[in-house]
């Protein structure tokens, strides 16, 4: 018997993604005297995803290869009280080129650098960055599938990060993606809405402007952190996906790792999310 393929997605669409956050107020430590604050960030991506019809490799599987290549603006606004010399802002311009492979709404193989700046508000050389995500997953059967994903950032402490998860479908509505460092309990409530529990981990690292004040931390490297659990909704309507979601942030942190100063808040923070993903 003959094998007939269903014909393939060949044309070239526009993504775009924005999501906004607010973390609200949390004291902070390790430094001299009393602070606090809160922090707001914002991110927006836009661009094209072209699929690949001459790449061949994993054919028979369902899937499609496909570029991805775009525009990533991430943004951080901080609203400090005290004297801890931190940031007021953070932010990151980078080209978006990713190598997908997906099997219709999930992603089977990923390479995805982000070339591009990050820098406090002055754009420098030693700014200059280029973070790579990295995943594969393994099916085991058609519920279960093993996956490796991990990232690459030369800026960090630790530049390598990531091991090996899973992904279970524990039956039609519930599936657990075991993946660091996004953990995700998932619901399917209907066609169009999901409902779940995740893990997020937020920030990055950045090149900060000189400082006077302190020479030390003046044209640094700094790795700011946001460790969130949240329960949320997604809600997919046509070309559009929706997501809200609210919970707490553990902990902030902001680590001049190459100098041995690092600022955290002591103790958790209520904080809450707004997404939109579109792809035409």
């Amino acid at each position: 018997m003959t094998t007939i393929e269903p014909p393939r997605d060949l044309s070239t669409h526009v993504f775009f993604s924005g999501e906004s956050a607010y973390v609200g107020e949390a004291d902070y430590e390790g430094g001299v005297g009393k602070g606090s604050g809160s922090a707001w960030s914002g991110r927006f991506q836009l661009g094209i995803v072209r699929p690949l019809s001459g790449l061949r490799l994993l054919d028979g599987n369902g899937g499609q290869w496909q570029l991805r290549l775009g525009m990533d603006y991430e943004r951080f606004e901080f609203n400090h009280t005290g004297a801890f010399p931190l940031p007021a802002s953070l932010q990151r311009i980078a080209a978006v080129l990713a190598l997908e492979y997906r099997i219709g709404r999930q992603v089977g193989v990923i390479i995805d650098a982000r070339p591009g700046v990050h820098f406090e508000n002055r754009i420098a050389s030693n700014a200059w960055n280029c973070p790579v995500l990295f995943g594969i997953g393994f099916p085991v059967t058609d519920r279960f599938t093993l996956a490796l994903a991990g990232r690459f950032d030369a800026m960090e402490e630790n530049p390598i990060v990531g091991g090996p998860g899973f992904i279970w479908k524990i039956n039609d509505r519930l599936i657990l993606t075991a993946i660091p460092p996004e953990p995700r309990l998932t619901w399917v409530a209907s066609e169009d809405l999901t409902l779940w529990l995740s893990g997020e981990l937020a920030g990055g690292a950045f090149r900060t402007d000189k400082r006077a004040s302190d020479p030390r931390i003046s044209d640094a490297v700094v790795s700011y952190s946001d460790k969130r659990v949240s329960l949320g909704a997604t809600w997919t309507r046509g070309s559009w996906t929706l997501e809200a979601s609210a919970g707490v942030s553990i902990e902030r942190e902001w680590d001049y790792h190459r100098v041995d100063r690092s600022y955290t808040t002591d103790g958790p923070a209520p904080f809450a999310k707004l997404a939109a993903r579109a792809q035409w």
